[in-house]
């Protein structure tokens, strides 16, 4: 936002920024909810695709050009966040399911422990390629700022 807008423009920007994801986050669930009601849970995914298309449209129309910055992509990072992210999401949403065959008597087999363990080392590993990377993902310098630290843990309590 502040590459488009500038610092006058900036608290807006980040305003409009956050006003529209807090209105998905009310109104994801009521959309979700109507097309499962209506055409089934399946076709969540296809309603997204046409959306998507559009916005890609529009940003590819509305973004000025030379607005690119001469920044580098952190790949390896981002690998890593999205791993760490992925396998939490999955730790914490399994109930036990089952790794293979078991006697008919025998429990499931618990992987919760290991999708958490692995998001654990990910994130690990990812902590120890954002201190060294030129380009990070998350700039972890931030958490050393009261305000950010603070606000950051609101929203994760907020959000989870």
């Amino acid at each position: 936002a502040s590459d488009f807008y500038g610092p006058q423009r900036r608290g807006l920007a980040l305003g409009v920024i956050g006003a529209v994801t807090e209105a998905g986050g009310v109104i994801g669930p009521l959309y979700g909810a109507l097309i499962v009601q209506q055409f089934g849970w399946q076709y969540i995914f296809y309603f997204n695709v046409p959306i998507v298309i559009g916005l890609i449209i529009a940003a590819w129309r509305l973004i000025p050009g030379g607005t690119h910055t001469r920044e580098g992509i952190d790949w390896i990072g981002a690998a890593l966040l999205g791993l760490a992210l992925t396998c939490l999401s999955l730790g914490l949403a399994q109930q036990g399911t089952d790794l293979g065959p078991t006697p008919a008597n025998a429990p499931a087999p618990q992987n919760n422990p290991i999708s958490i363990g692995l998001a654990i080392v990910f994130l690990i590993a990812f902590v120890l390629v954002e201190r060294k990377v030129r380009w990070p993902v998350v700039d972890l310098s931030l958490f050393k700022r009261l305000h950010f630290s603070a606000t950051s843990l609101v929203s994760l309590l907020v959000g989870a």
